[in-house]
């Protein structure tokens, strides 16, 4: 009898483990899937400033790749379209300049991390990255307020912003058909800028229309301000 009173305490003892066990384990994964909850958006976050930083850098490749355009080109701003007819766009004025043999037109320094870049680029190529047509100007263009500019008529440089992440844009210019909205918010609802002094900085959407040059806006105003 006591037994038999022994085994069926065990088993009842056993079953009860089993259950807390279950219970244990239960609460265990809950507790995980709220840490990973909380988690993922801060590893979002910063697998995103990586790459915000990683666009930075590739635009102020492109600012030093943009200097040596303007040592030989009697310091000219390099221009959004170097020909007439618009077929050749900056970035193949530039291409060569970005550590030759090492940097091709097709790599990364065109296209921010943020953006899938839609082909590689070339005279009809898509890139990531856009001018600012009053400043850097525009040959395929007959508007005044696009003729090309040297360095030294952009005042305060390091306040100008000649180029930034882009949308919709063909890589070509931020301001093409008067759009401010083309530049491209690609950093956590924020876009880096590329100045007229080399320097990049990041800039929150609030601060897009403050900064960026509006096409209807004069020349001489922007180049003076």
């Amino acid at each position: 009898m006591k037994k038999s009173m022994s085994g069926s305490f065990i088993r009842k003892m056993m079953i009860f483990r089993k259950e807390f066990t279950l219970i244990e384990l239960l609460t265990v994964i809950s507790i995980i899937v709220v840490l990973t909850s909380m988690l993922l958006p801060a590893l979002r976050n910063a697998r995103e400033k990586t790459k915000q930083i990683a666009c930075a850098n590739s635009l102020k490749q492109i600012g030093i790749a943009s200097a040596s355009y303007s040592i030989d080109y009697s310091e000219f701003i390099v221009p959004c379209t170097i020909t007439a007819s618009s077929t050749t766009y900056w970035y193949r004025a530039l291409s060569q300049r970005l550590v030759p043999g090492y940097v091709s037109e097709s790599m990364a320094h065109w296209g921010c991390p943020s953006q899938a870049i839609d082909s590689a680029v070339n005279n009809d190529g898509i890139g990531n990255y856009a001018l600012n047509r009053i400043f850097a100007g525009d040959l395929s263009s007959a508007d005044p307020k696009f003729t090309p500019k040297k360095l030294a008529a952009v005042k305060k440089p390091s306040s100008k912003i000649i180029g930034s992440d882009s949308v919709n844009t063909w890589g070509y210019a931020i301001d093409h058909w008067g759009y401010k909205s083309r530049i491209g918010l690609c950093h956590n609802l924020g876009f880096n800028g590329l100045f007229a002094d080399g320097h990049s900085e990041y800039f929150s959407k609030t601060k897009r229309l403050e900064i960026v040059n509006d096409y209807n806006v004069g020349a001489e105003y922007l180049l003076n301000e």
